[in-house]
């Protein structure tokens, strides 16, 4: 569907936009995001 969502993109608005990418990318938030295990 990334082809669908190129595509789409430019139509959308920029909100939907940045909203779809955060959707589809994990979550960047050090506080959402569980820290690995250090040894």
């Amino acid at each position: 569907m990334g082809g669908a969502v190129r595509v789409a993109a430019p139509a959308v608005p920029p909100a939907f936009a940045i909203a779809t990418a955060a959707a589809t990318a994990p979550p960047r938030r050090p506080h959402t995001t569980p820290a690995p295990p250090r040894r």
